[in-house]
């Protein structure tokens, strides 16, 4: 083949957002600005400064299944600010949201166990390079001529039903109703991709994995309608919405004997 014959190049997306509200599974690479701060977390260039002095990761994400599978965004979690603790906070905050929708581990949850699952055990940043978790993905309107753009609005995590929804069912959800009038309008003026369930032997869609567990969104089987899921995605999951008495919930890829854990653990 030519290489002046670019009938194989990757196609263009038809340029529109992803609509806000839509939750997704998502990757985290983070893209190296050089600053390197070991006693912050910061090793191997994995930080960037910006010119006002404020440090932060500067974070490229990946939707992993559903009809906006490999669709791509960028966004900032900060990590410190000259102008006041706020941004940090937010930035852990995020962070943490991370690392629980990941870990599968519930926000109420303060067992040791639950608690180590919240740290990065390497203590660097770069742990977070490659984590896999459940997001919710937001629009905001463009500025200076620039068109619109996604950012992630938060991790989702065990105390909302919606994350039960994709770990359980492992399918494509639409964004509620409750969006503004505006978005609400440029969402209907353009067609949804068709919607593809998680493991489906059509469309190429990533497969978290294959966990192989029923359940789970990697499975290939699917539980018959009377028989009761004995199961749960995650160890010491509770009832939908409920906190979980966790009880060593899987992470980096790990999950007990006869345990299904997190479909896109790293």
């Amino acid at each position: 083949m030519s290489k002046f014959d670019f009938n194989s190049a990757e196609k263009q997306d038809d340029g529109n957002t992803i609509p806000s509200g839509t939750i997704a599974p998502l990757s985290i690479a983070i893209e190296r600005g050089g600053y390197t701060d070991p006693a912050e977390g910061l090793t191997n260039g994995i930080g960037t400064i910006s010119g006002a002095n404020a440090v932060y990761l500067n974070c490229k994400f990946t939707v992993l299944a559903g009809p906006y599978a490999g669709r791509v965004f960028f966004d900032l979690i900060g990590l410190h600010s000259t102008k006041g603790p706020k941004w940090a906070d937010m930035g852990r905050k995020t962070v943490r949201g991370i690392l629980e929708s990941s870990r599968g581990v519930h926000p109420d949850d303060q067992s040791q166990e639950a608690n180590n699952a919240r740290s990065l055990h390497t203590e660097s940043y770069e742990e977070l390079d490659g984590i896999e978790f459940l997001g919710l993905i937001k629009e905001e309107e463009g500025e200076d001529g620039y068109g619109d753009k996604n950012k992630l609005s938060k991790p989702v995590t065990m105390n909302q039903k919606r994350y039960f929804h994709w770990i359980v069912n492992g399918a494509f959800a639409e964004p509620p109703e409750s969006a503004s009038p505006a978005r609400k309008e440029k969402k209907d003026k353009r067609a949804a991709p068709a919607q593809q369930q998680w493991g489906s032997p059509s469309g190429g869609q990533p497969t978290f994995g294959a966990v192989g567990q029923q359940g789970t969104p990697g499975g290939q089987q699917q539980a018959a309608p009377d028989q009761t899921q004995t199961s749960a995605p995650f160890q010491g999951q509770q009832q939908m919405g409920t906190p979980a008495a966790q009880t060593g919930a899987p992470f980096q890829g790990q999950q007990a004997e006869g345990k299904p854990g997190p479909g896109w653990s790293r």
